[in-house]
């Protein structure tokens, strides 16, 4: 097990001494460092194998597997809520903070860019649950509609937005990726929060939010308004415990249908440590000795990531997930697209 984030990451040294690796991470510039290190001897290395980065790359493969192959692709998005970060607070929120001094690493119109101030820019509200769905799915996406219901989300650098179109791009037909748009997008609760980190961000420099010692005290700072938070929530609803996680990823054609999958989990910390050992124990018990991949590489062949989804959609706490759901139409972020032309604007 290696892990939590950038070059903080012992993976380089886990890689060749263990024969299995499994990291969380959360930077785009350490997964491509990490995929180079390819170890000639017994191990198998994942990396990016969490809840995001990690369950939401297997599932943004398994939305495009279900369109119609001869289809051009709109977008694939991945968006991420938690209703607050509660025991593993002092960590992401320096992790949260320092990625808002890192670029967006996205598609815009079939090409990989890198939007450094698109970073931490609101991107309006998301469903996180379906409009509809088959009659025995009603139940589970009643819940989360329930639970989390829509909320507002703000762009962050997950990695998945440019590694997963990538990985696919270079496995399959390049030419109905021509036009592919990416995103991701994170929210949490109450709203004012996303509120405030949107103004902070138009606000502070980017340069303040790569140095570690300013978010590390930013981090500190704010870990104590988030507890008082987390505790205000559980006392108003009792599904909002500080914890309540889900996500939704979307893949669409370039008439705005789509796959639309679901995903919604108790406790966003015990989300990510239970992907975390489902994906360790699936490399010990099929290990491909001397690589190093992401979940979209490992899990690319549709058994491999059928296994994997269903170890990973049924650990305890799942209250939600939808499979694989087929929509008519798909929006992504209200207001992505006036955030993306402002980024835009900005770097010109």
């Amino acid at each position: 097990m290696a892990g939590p984030y950038a070059h903080r990451t012992p993976i380089s040294t886990a890689i060749g001494t263990l024969s299995r690796v499994c990291g969380c991470c959360g930077s785009f510039a350490l997964l491509g460092t990490s995929l180079l290190l390819i170890d000639s001897g017994n191990t198998t290395a994942l990396v990016a194998a969490g809840a995001f980065p990690g369950l939401s790359n297997v599932l943004g493969v398994e939305a495009v597997a279900q369109l119609d192959p001869e289809r051009t692709l709109q977008s694939l998005r991945f968006q991420y809520f938690t209703a607050g970060l509660d025991g593993s607070g002092p960590v992401n929120l320096f992790i949260t903070n320092v990625g808002f001094g890192d670029p967006m690493t996205q598609y815009d119109g079939g090409v990989l860019r890198f939007f450094m101030e698109l970073s931490g820019r609101l991107l309006g509200t998301v469903d996180f649950f379906l409009p509809q769905v088959p009659e025995h799915l009603k139940e589970a996406n009643e819940r989360v509609r329930q639970r989390v219901g829509t909320k507002q989300v703000f762009a962050w650098p997950f990695p998945e937005a440019a590694t997963v179109p990538t990985v696919l791009k270079d496995a399959t037909d390049s030419f109905r990726w021509r036009r592919i748009d990416s995103s991701a997008a994170m929210g949490t609760a109450p709203d004012v929060w996303n509120t405030m980190l949107g103004v902070l961000v138009h606000l502070v420099p980017r340069s303040w939010w790569r140095n570690e010692r300013f978010s590390q005290v930013l981090a500190d700072f704010s870990q104590p308004l988030v507890s008082a938070t987390d505790a205000w929530l559980q006392w108003k609803n009792s599904f909002a415990n500080g914890e309540t996680h889900a996500m939704r990823i979307d893949a669409a054609l370039d008439d705005q249908s789509g796959i639309s999958i679901v995903q919604a989990h108790d406790s966003f910390r015990q989300c990510v440590a239970q992907s975390c050992a489902e994906f360790a124990m699936d490399c010990l018990e099929y290990p491909d000795p001397g690589t190093v991949s992401l979940p979209e590489q490992r899990y690319a062949d549709p058994v491999a990531r059928q296994r994997i989804i269903e170890r990973l959609t049924r650990t305890p706490g799942t209250f939600c997930y939808t499979g694989p759901v087929a929509l008519q139409r798909i929006d992504g972020p209200t207001q992505l697209q006036e955030a993306l032309e402002k980024a835009k604007q900005a770097e010109r």
